[in-house]
């Protein structure tokens, strides 16, 4: 039985064959089963990865994968951009753009534009660059343009308000505007202006946002974000997804969790009891009602008339 010669360990997970020749590895020992190739020129350690269940972790970590593999053989000055680099940041895309499994490079100019099988390379003024997961990235306000011509405009409000999110948010509405006035021509710029009037801080997740679109698309008055609601001794009651305040409406999105975590599912009696006393009315969305958004908009329509004539 023939023993492979070990690699040197320096080379890491993911490296170059120009890195591994230099190391003293074989172009026989290169071409072995226990490497993948992923890029041309590029190596990687065959390994096992613990298995996941949730299909967005799981492509979350082979994108991150195959962005490691990359790096070996990417350009200098390079950031991974556009979808890539919106999915790095886990923000939420329509499964037709995290389905395809191109990885998008940008360069600067002066910077060869990558050209390699599974690699879609672009030249863009130097790309302002972060680390995210020890990857270059281009910054999160670049991505979302970047994706604009690729989204409709309710999906490019969607990723806006994941990146203005309540919870560890990614820019902000300032730095969303400053890149609209400072792009003036550029590819999706239309969308992203349009995008832009409708992004809205203070959100927990991208079904809540989907659900004020849908609110507002069917000519509802806007309901408040994150509206902080007290009772008549000025005790805190709760910060619903959405509210009117008139109205005392109080508007949840009840995830898969809401119903499947039992603590989780005790503390929402406790809470919708709390904003009965207050005088509020709770109006529960769920993905599956909306799947009939028109039902949704219907019902609500006739409590917010109800609750008016109060």
């Amino acid at each position: 039985m023939n023993r492979r010669a070990p690699l040197d360990e320096g080379l890491g997970e993911h490296f170059s064959r120009r890195e591994a020749l230099h190391t003293g590895a074989t172009i026989k020992r290169l071409s072995a089963r226990d490497l993948r190739i992923e890029f041309r020129g590029a190596r990687s350690r065959e390994r096992e990865y613990p298995p996941i269940s949730d299909g967005f972790e799981q492509r979350h970590a082979e994108l991150m994968r195959r962005c490691a593999a990359f790096q070996p053989v990417a350009p200098e000055r390079f950031a991974f951009s556009h979808t890539t680099a919106a999915q790095i940041y886990r923000l939420p895309l329509p499964k037709r753009l995290t389905d395809v499994t191109d990885i998008h490079v940008s360069v600067p100019p002066g910077v060869r534009t990558p050209r390699r099988r599974g690699i879609v390379g672009h030249l863009i003024a130097a790309p302002d660059r972060r680390t995210a997961d020890g990857l270059p990235v281009v910054d999160p306000v670049v991505a979302w343009l970047q994706v604009a011509p690729e989204l409709t405009v309710d999906e490019l409000v969607v990723v806006g308000d994941a990146l203005v999110r309540r919870k560890r948010p990614l820019t902000t509405l300032l730095a969303l505007r400053e890149l609209i006035d400072e792009s003036a021509g550029a590819r999706g710029i239309r969308n992203a202006r349009t995008a832009f009037e409708n992004v809205r801080s203070g959100t927990d997740s991208p079904p809540e946002s989907e659900v004020r679109l849908t609110i507002v698309r069917a000519g509802l008055q806007e309901p408040l974000v994150r509206y902080t609601v007290y009772d008549a001794d000025g005790f805190f009651v709760g910060t619903p997804d959405l509210a009117y305040v008139k109205e005392r409406i109080a508007i949840e999105y009840q995830g898969a969790h809401h119903w499947q975590d039992r603590e989780v599912f005790e503390e929402d009696i406790v809470r919708r009891e709390l904003f009965r006393r207050a005088g509020w009315h709770v109006f529960l969305v769920t993905s599956r009602s909306l799947r009939n958004p028109a039902n949704v908009v219907a019902e609500l329509r006739g409590l917010l008339e109800e609750r008016a004539a109060l």
